[in-house]
C-alpha cells in the first residue's frame, strides 16, 4: 500500500486501509527524510511531518488492529542523529538558521519520545514497542 507521508490525510487513509485488512501483529515505521532547504507541509516543517507526525499518527490509528493481533509489536526505526537535534524545547522552532540535520534529528528525537511514551502506555497489553537504530555503515 502506498501513501504520501507528507500528507496526514493520506496517512489517515492508509491506516483505514490497513485496519480494514483485520488484525495486525507487526508495524515497522522506517521513515527517513531530510531536506536541505526548509520545506513546509501544511505549515509544519517537512522533516517533522514525515519523520515524526506521520508514523506517530499511523501507529496511534492502528492501535486497535494491533490490540486485536496481540501479542503484537511496533518497531520505530530511529537514528543516532537525535544527538544532532537542537535541544531547545521552550520554542516550537529551534533558534538559528535552517539546517536539515538539526530538523531531522529533532523529528527523530520526537519519534523516540513517542516510542518511550507508547511503550509505557501499552505496558501489560500484549503489545510491545521498540526503537531500533540500524547504525551507520560498517567500517571499511
Amino acid at each position: 500500500m502506498q501513501a504520501d507521508l507528507g500528507s496526514l490525510d493520506e496517512v489517515r487513509e492508509l491506516a483505514a486501509r490497513i485496519a480494514a485488512e483485520g488484525e495486525l501483529t507487526v508495524l515497522v515505521n522506517n521513515i527517513g527524510a531530510m531536506f536541505a532547504d526548509r520545506t513546509d507541509l501544511g505549515g509544519v516543517e517537512a522533516s517533522f511531518v514525515v519523520n515524526h507526525l506521520s508514523p506517530a499518527l499511523l501507529t496511534e490509528l492502528l492501535l486497535p488492529a494491533l490490540r486485536a493481533g496481540a501479542p503484537s509489536r511496533v518497531v520505530n526505526v530511529t537514528t543516532g542523529a537525535v544527538t544532532l537535534a537542537k535541544k531547545v524545547f521552550d520554542q516550537v522552532e529551534p533558534p538559528g538558521g535552517y539546517y536539515g540535520f538539526h530538523w531531522y534529528g529533532r523529528a527523530k528525537l520526537a519519534n523516540l519520545a513517542h516510542t518511550l511514551d507508547l511503550a509505557k502506555r501499552l505496558e501489560g497489553s500484549g503489545m510491545s514497542v521498540f526503537a531500533a537504530d540500524p547504525g551507520g555503515p560498517p567500517p571499511t
